[in-house]
């Protein structure tokens, strides 16, 4: 099939040696490693991911599969169980609401230190009290 071709004998992935595959469809397989997994896509599969969702946390054709395999399915719901796609919907949702979040905390830190109001990270004793410094408070 033309999908085993594209992924040839691969024995690698971004997590170590793969131990097992499975073909999801063409241009879709899932591989595990001795501790993680994900999917890789063909290449014009890929594209079509990226283009909507943007690069992945493995990078190129890889996704992990704690949240980047949401894109997948999402994309390729055909290749995917009913549960599997609504899990995947579930996740992006999560993922989007955390990345909105993280962008709101990131605004209002530099908001803060534009203006030298003082800020208390949580957990951390230091204060941001100099107009436009960052002192390593975050990530």
């Amino acid at each position: 099939m033309e999908h085993d071709k594209e992924f040839g004998g691969r024995t690698s992935s971004p997590w170590g040696h793969i131990q097992t595959r499975e073909t999801l469809a063409p241009g879709i397989v899932a591989v595990t490693t001795a501790s993680h997994g994900g999917i890789w896509l063909s290449w014009s599969r890929h594209k079509q991911v990226k283009e909507r969702f943007g690069p992945t946390f493995a990078g190129g054709p890889w996704y992990e599969e704690d949240c980047d395999w949401a894109r997948v399915a999402v994309t390729f719901p055909e290749a995917f169980t009913a549960d599997a796609v609504a899990a995947a919907e579930a996740t992006i949702r999560a993922e989007q609401k955390y990345a909105a979040e993280q962008a709101a905390k990131q605004a209002a830190k530099t908001e803060l230190t534009e203006t030298g109001e003082q800020y208390v990270m949580p957990g951390c004793e230091r204060h941001v009290t100099t107009p436009g410094v960052q002192l390593g408070l975050w990530e």
